[in-house]
């Protein structure tokens, strides 16, 4: 089916709620607080309704979904907690959103201990289906969680049509009052609901929803009495079947699906309004044929595609003899059949009367011949054909031009342009990533969703921005501060016939970082007498979350006033276990005095968005004097010591004489082993960045450092402060 957006609304804001208005007659409206929504005609008679919410969306509260995340039940009910085994959603409550077509509600629902969470954005859309107004309602869930989650979705709507609360349904080929569940293949192409009765002309509204095609088909679809489907906390229970009613209502729930990191799935379902049949004298006819197959790229998505057609027996007497409804099939497409779709032929004719006041519902499926619509778009026709004898009647033809893709097509291609890399180091400016989306029958910019930090946007945000086929995302600058990490990138993208690529969500991640590396204690000590000629250098430095560009560090080494400088690209210069360590390649000088200088060094930042943070020049000395080794050094013995205690980002590991050294977390689990960083049978200090064996960053804490020296062990508490 064919989609297209309204370009003009009106939005206003009542008491409670958002209002759109757009041109064709359909009205949307949001509750600002829960995201519960309304949807009504405006055409003829003013406020005109589709849902019980109508006009009351902050109010009645009549349209509530539930979501379920790792079998977790979260619902924007207020109610739901006090009557179901699950949580008020409202505490997660993120941004809303007001479009030109529509509206953008957000939650933000944690998953587990370590900031993760899953972003559900509520979109209602204004579009057009087979010329007729409706509201596509979609919701998309983000897993920005670092581990697969599942998420399951059930929505229910109050049905209100006009002023029927009781509004009889068409589903498939059945007109009835009695309430039923489908399931699985079951489930049919779309429902009807009528203020009056099919009967009752163009005066009336008509509701009508899409569950398959442009629609994420569900896997229940179950309508009904309102109050009982309200009550259930999950799936549709039983009792709504072969059950008249006194309040209408619908259930659509969507089985469980795994949602891996950084992923995103998104379900969709179409509501509004229905085609009116035309008023006429003694009986209407009307078709209800789809006017797409819609695409799923190599595929169609509604192939075969379901067409039913309504007869309704107003007051011809004594009845409509020998009706007869026939479909004519243009090349390429054929009748097939399901269980819920047994007719093979493609003429039916009643063996009895149609009597006043009487409906026949007949529906079939289309398939269509992907050998022979081997390329397109393309158009292929069906005719409809309506004939009876009895005097009164006029025989009936209608043709609908039924839109195929190319069943070859090709998805949109999105390329990243310029994005951060790793982490930036910005601060105080808006930063901008560039997106390349190009597609060979054109994009559909309304299927665009892109995300920036913890949100979705779309394309009419005025976050995002379009030169040519590049969009142009803007990252505001509050969003940048020290440490955060985010996310950013494409989640979703079409083209005009449907296709989406496999490779969606495009998305890159970086850290923001906007401190220079931490420079710690120097050993040897500032200003020391040092007797060991060979004694190590070494200088902590540490940087997060960016870490530390080793290729950008520069020590200066001065030996009674002679300078070299040094790179980590010649093998006396080292940077490891977050120190950078010097090897002089031989004994030290005897009576020299030697100034040391880091003259740069700066962390991993992307310098394409902003500058580096570099460190400033960082000198000191200590002298050499060997005659009175003897006299003057003390013998070294095993011991362990921490500095600073509790730490941060780094701590000082003086452990002489060790042979082992090893981290445990408070558990008894080994999270890091420094042992190769020892010096053998000599004056050992390691510095630890808090990181596990992995280099994952640990939680703040409490740590055990246990330090092994021969036949002796010494452990001492540490204590981790992020």
């Amino acid at each position: 089916m064919r989609k297209a957006l309204f370009l003009l609304l009106v939005i206003s804001i009542a008491f409670g709620q958002y209002v759109v208005t757009a041109p064709g007659g359909i009205v949307i409206e949001l509750d600002t607080l829960d995201g519960f929504f309304g949807i009504g005609d405006t055409v003829g008679t003013p406020g005109r309704r589709l849902m019980y919410d109508f006009g009351y969306a902050w109010h009645r509260k009549a349209s509530p979904f539930t979501v379920m995340i790792d079998s977790v039940l979260y619902s924007n009910d207020p109610a739901f907690s006090s009557i179901c085994p699950g949580f008020h959603i409202r505490p997660y409550r993120g941004p809303i959103s007001a479009f030109f077509d529509g509206f953008a509600s957000q939650w933000s629902v944690p998953v587990d201990t370590l900031d993760g969470s899953v972003i559900i954005t509520q979109r209602l859309r204004a579009v057009i289906i087979d010329e007729v107004p409706a509201v596509e309602i979609s919701y998309t869930f983000l897993n920005i969680a670092d581990a697969v989650h599942s998420v399951a979705f059930s929505q229910n709507i109050d049905v209100l049509v006009g002023t029927n609360d009781v509004a009889p349904f068409a589903i498939g080929g059945v007109y009835t009052d009695l309430g039923d569940i489908y399931t699985g293949n079951a489930v049919p192409y779309f429902w009807q609901a009528y203020e009056r009765g099919p009967g009752a002309g163009a005066d009336q509204i008509v509701a009508r929803g899409l569950l398959r095609g442009v629609a994420t088909k569900p896997d229940i679809f179950a309508f009904g009495h309102q109050p009982l489907l309200y009550m259930d906390c999950w799936e549709p229970g039983p009792a709504v079947i072969d059950r008249s009613y006194h309040d209408s209502g619908v259930t659509l729930l969507w089985h469980e699906r795994p949602l891996s990191p950084h992923k995103s799935t998104t379900i969709s379902t179409i509501y509004g309004l229905g085609p009116t049949p035309e008023d006429g004298t003694d009986y209407i006819v009307m078709p209800l044929i789809p006017n797409s197959l819609g695409s799923a790229c190599d595929r169609w998505a509604q192939n075969p595609l379901e067409l039913a057609i309504m007869v309704h027996n107003m007051s011809l007497l004594p009845g409509i003899d020998s009706l007869t409804v026939c479909i004519s099939l243009d090349e390429g497409l054929s009748i097939t059949f399901d269980p819920w779709h047994t007719l093979t032929d493609s003429c039916y004719t009643m063996s009895d009367p149609l009597l006043p006041d009487s409906t026949l519902m007949l529906n079939w499926l289309v398939s269509a011949d992907s050998s022979y619509f081997t390329f397109g778009p393309t158009d292929a026709t069906i005719i409809a054909r309506i004939t009876s004898p009895t005097e009164g009647f006029t025989d009936y033809d209608e043709t609908t031009l039924v839109h195929i893709p190319d069943p070859g097509g090709i998805p949109p291609v999105v390329e990243v342009v310029r994005a951060p890399v790793h982490a930036v180091s910005c601060g105080g400016v808006n930063i901008h990533a560039k997106y390349l989306i190009q597609d060979d029958v054109g994009v559909d910019f309304t299927s665009l969703i892109f995300q920036i930090g913890p949100y979705l946007k779309y394309h009419t945000d005025t976050l995002i921005s379009f030169v040519g086929d590049t969009a142009i995302l803007t990252i505001p600058f509050n969003y940048l501060y020290h440490g955060h990490y985010i996310h950013t990138g494409v989640v979703a993208v079409s083209d005009f016939d449907g296709c989406i690529p496999d490779l969606i969500p495009v998305i890159n991640s970086f850290w923001v970082d906007q401190h220079p590396p931490n420079i710690g204690s120097p050993y040897p000590p500032d200003g020391s007498l040092v007797g060991d000629s060979l004694v190590p250098v070494f200088l902590p430095l540490t940087d997060w979350p960016a870490g530390v560009d080793t290729s950008s560090i520069r020590l200066r080494v001065s030996i009674d006033g002679v300078h070299t400088t040094y790179s980590t690209d010649l093998a006396e210069l080292e940077y490891r276990d977050s120190s950078i360590h010097f090897d002089y390649g031989g004994p030290w000088p005897d009576l020299a005095e030697i100034e040391i200088c880091l003259t740069q060094a700066w962390d991993l930042v992307d310098p394409a968005f902003c500058p580096v943070n570099a460190v400033d020049t960082f000198c000191w000395s200590f002298s050499t004097d060997y005659a009175n080794i003897g006299e003057t050094d003390k013998p070294v013995v095993f011991d362990l010591s921490l500095h600073p205690n509790p730490f941060n980002s780094a701590v000082r590991i003086d452990a002489p004489l060790a042979t082992s050294l090893e981290i445990f977390d408070i558990s008894g689990r080994r999270v890091r082993d420094l042992t190769s960083a020892l010096v053998p049978n000599g004056l050992s200090t390691v510095f630890w960045d808090g990181r596990d064996n992995s280099s994952a960053e640990l939680a703040s804490g409490i740590y055990f450092v246990r330090a092994i020296s021969e036949d002796r062990t010494i452990v001492e508490k540490l204590v981790l402060l992020r």
